[in-house]
């Protein structure tokens, strides 16, 4: 099942996604508008564990949000009104438990949302705020294999979402800008992953499966609610696995290519629905890229 963090790149090409981040010498990954469009958060490893920073739209004034010793951070998310950012950490719970987190963006105020009971192994990923800010839909695997599930702003009242067959997982849940729907991704834990997306009402009923060949993944909204962005992978398995953001609308209808070149993941639709930050595997690295919304103007943002 595909997993929120960076250096993916290697593991679709095998047919796999690993719960463990792809070690490379430069990592920018997991870009997220702020609500008004001036600024990305995204999760970086250039200062050695993976952390939050914050920058400007055209890429300057980078700098830190988070500075966690023990663990990783990853898959930052603005709230609504701008003021706070959720992301996962991975701490010690006798093994490395991922859970989810807020932060201020000047890095203060960082408090724990979910918890891991003692022992355990299980995790909470790639939060997503709703639109009035006053729940967080996460995926979990608390209950065995990964669920989606929403709690209130404050780590409160958790309620699971999705349920299935033992051995399918759920994950990477965004919410309609109107806040009625939900998209996520749905596939086999183990290989061969044939991920596809689905939408389900916010409270978890009548999920249905938009995406029906290949391998696809991580949904984004546009603006209006009208589309979803979203990574292809074709001929996975396979070295030369191909890598790619497609556009398509809200019913799966009208399936379009937008990147043509490298490989590329994580797309997020920009709250103007003008522009779509992604991120590209660029000699070897991953750094951020921003393109217009019909796929026009790609070029990187991130450089170290």
């Amino acid at each position: 099942m595909v997993v929120p963090f960076t250096g993916v790149f290697a593991a679709y090409a095998a047919g796999r996604v690993d719960r463990h981040r792809e070690r490379k010498p430069i990592s920018n990954s997991t870009p997220e508008w702020s609500p008004d469009g001036r600024e990305l958060a995204f999760s970086s490893n250039r200062t050695g564990k993976i952390q939050i920073f914050v920058m400007n739209a055209d890429g300057s004034n980078q700098h830190h949000v988070t500075r966690n010793r023990r663990g990783d951070s990853d898959s930052p998310a603005w709230s609504p009104d701008g003021r706070k950012i959720a992301f996962e950490a991975g701490y010690s719970c006798g093994t490395i438990s991922e859970q989810i987190f807020v932060v201020n963006p000047d890095g203060s105020d960082q408090r724990q949302l979910t918890r891991a009971p003692k022992s355990s192994v299980c995790g909470s990923f790639t939060p997503a705020w709703s639109p009035d800010g006053r729940k967080i839909a996460f995926s979990s695997n608390r209950t065995g294999f990964f669920r989606i599930f929403v709690m209130k702003a404050d780590g409160t009242n958790p309620k699971r979402l999705t349920r299935g067959k033992a051995g399918i997982e759920d994950e990477a849940p965004v919410w309609s800008p109107d806040g009625r729907q939900i998209a996520f991704m749905r596939g086999s834990s183990t290989p061969p992953q044939t991920d596809q997306i689905y939408v389900m009402k916010a409270d978890g009923s009548d999920p249905r499966q938009l995406t029906h060949r290949g391998f696809n993944a991580y949904p984004s909204w546009s603006r209006d609610g009208r589309k979803l962005v979203f990574v292809n992978v074709r001929d996975q398995g396979q070295v030369n696995a191909i890598v790619q953001i497609y556009v398509m609308n809200a019913d799966g209808s009208d399936r379009r290519q937008l990147t043509r070149s490298g490989l590329n993941a994580f797309p997020r639709w920009s709250p103007d629905g003008r522009k779509i930050a992604f991120v590209r595997e660029d000699r070897g690295n991953d750094q951020i890229y921003v393109m217009n919304a019909d796929g026009s103007n790609q070029h990187a943002i991130t450089h170290k």
